[in-house]
């Protein structure tokens, strides 16, 4: 058995702290025999509905959503998250490690980073190789997107008008 454990810097990037200070949170890669799992029992901090109000994206000086509201918006990643918070860990298959890993992403993205795409869409281009990377150090996120689209929120939108409530989500919830 081997175990490791790994730390997930804002951005998945460790040279500057997107939010100034603070932010990471650490899990435990184990490897038993030929599978690998993720042992996260802190996982719940990330569910605080104070932190997973999508109307907080966009407004200066604030990041985006906490994982958990990112967690919520389809079946697939409603269920990870349950099955986490029942297990406290996960076999870390790619298809896995991609959901576990997105949460995170999408909650380092501020308002900008939508504004400028002009799309407000809650996916990522990143594979579980992606994000191996990231942990390991060998890339991060904020290589792939803008410095400022990530972390607290330094200036305002040109659109104070976006919606970045999930319309799906709100059903939902309800």
């Amino acid at each position: 058995m081997y175990s490791r454990i790994i730390t997930i810097p804002p951005a998945f990037y460790e040279n500057i702290n997107v939010y100034e200070k603070g932010g990471y949170h650490q899990a435990c890669l184990i490897t038993l025999g030929d599978k690998r799992y993720i042992i996260d029992i802190t996982y719940s901090q990330f569910l605080l509905m104070r932190e997973n109000n999508f109307n907080r994206i966009g407004i200066p000086l604030l990041g985006g959503c906490n994982v958990g509201a990112y967690m919520t918006l389809t079946k697939e990643r409603r269920d990870f998250a349950e099955n986490l918070m029942k297990n406290g860990c996960f076999l870390a298959t790619e298809e896995n490690l991609k959901l576990y890993f997105d949460g995170f992403a999408l909650s380092y993205r501020n308002g900008l980073y939508y504004e400028n795409f002009g799309k407000i869409d809650y996916t990522t281009k990143y594979e579980a190789s992606d994000y191996l990377n990231f942990i390991n150090q060998i890339d991060s996120q904020v290589n792939h997107e803008s410095f400022h689209f990530l972390g607290r929120q330094k200036r305002l939108l040109k659109n104070p008008y976006l919606n970045f409530a999930n319309k799906k989500n709100d059903e939902n919830t309800r």
